[in-house]
């Protein structure tokens, strides 16, 4: 018996994908890596120190800054205050794009400004009320004892002075070490963070000051010769020089605060904790005509 075999080829249940183009895949992967945000720069390795001093310049506001600014500086309190917050809003705009320019000074975000800068400002009124109060009679019978060492005789006198002089400079670089070491990282805290509760955490300043103490030092020992050389400038401007020298070193200070904070963070101290960003203008509605906007006017409206 015959039994004719079928040797006809199966049909496929799923016939094979087609392979996909070389140059459509190469278009799409072009395509992705172009939408794709550029990557962030690398965290600083070193300090930028005369970079943060041509930071201003790189804005095309820097004019209206260092006007505004020295405007703000003759405001009572409160324009030290918002003076203070602008410095920290630098410092929290160069922490979420190290690549964004200096933001301009503007009187619209004074309130914001001020309630940025309301905690560090306390704080630094406070210890210096402290420090005040605390050194004030001990630096008063210094002079009256060195006073009375002189009608004694030319050479006490001397000795006095010499050793009085020195024991104030060990206690004045006493202080500024404090100043920078403990009471700046605090006030970092405080208008990064704008919180209270946030602000003291004394384990948070031992790493932080730990981590870059002699970046510190150099950066503070860089702020103290700039002001030597542009206070003076300033003064022979007929000393409204000042004032936009002021703020040209605040703009300069910020930069390198945010420097000091990146470095740390690369060497492993614990970040401050932001507030979600505030756009600084209003959502604008774009898209719509102008009946649809009329129309949702009116029905806000009723």
């Amino acid at each position: 018996m015959n039994i004719a075999v079928d040797n006809s080829p199966m049909p496929d249940a799923d016939p094979p994908p087609p392979k996909p183009d070389v140059g459509q895949v190469d278009a799409t992967s072009v395509a992705a890596a172009a939408s794709a945000p550029p990557p962030l720069p690398p965290e600083p390795k070193r300090l930028l120190y005369f970079g943060a001093f041509r930071y201003l310049f790189d804005s095309p506001e820097w004019a209206k800054t260092l006007a505004l600014g020295s405007l703000c500086s003759f405001i009572p309190v409160f324009g030290q205050v918002a003076l203070l917050g602008y410095y920290y809003e630098i410092v929290e705009r160069l922490r979420r794009d190290p690549r964004a320019p200096c933001p301009a000074f503007n009187f619209r975000r004074f309130a914001g400004y001020a309630t940025r800068g309301v905690w560090p400002y306390l704080l630094a009124l406070a210890i210096s009320s402290v420090l005040q109060a605390t050194l004030h009679f001990p630096l008063q019978y210094t002079m009256i004892g060195v006073i009375v060492a002189f009608q004694s005789s030319n050479t006490t006198g001397t000795i006095v002075a010499g050793v009085s002089v020195v024991v104030w400079l060990l206690i004045g670089l006493l202080i500024a070490l404090a100043m920078a070491y403990v009471v700046q990282p605090l006030m970092l805290r405080g208008g990064l963070s704008q919180e209270l509760r946030l602000m003291f955490r004394a384990r948070w300043v031992i790493e932080y000051s730990k981590r870059v103490w002699l970046e510190i030092f150099l950066v503070q020992t860089l702020l103290w010769a700039a002001m030597c050389v542009l206070f003076p400038i300033g003064v022979l401007l007929f000393c409204f020089g000042i004032l936009p020298m002021s703020v040209w070193m605040l703009v300069a200070g910020a930069h390198l605060n945010w420097q000091l904070y990146e470095l740390a963070l690369a060497r492993g101290c614990e970040p401050i904790p932001l507030r979600p960003a505030e756009a600084d203008e209003p959502p604008v509605v774009t898209g719509l005509k102008p009946s649809v906007v009329s129309t949702k006017a009116g029905e806000s409206s009723a």
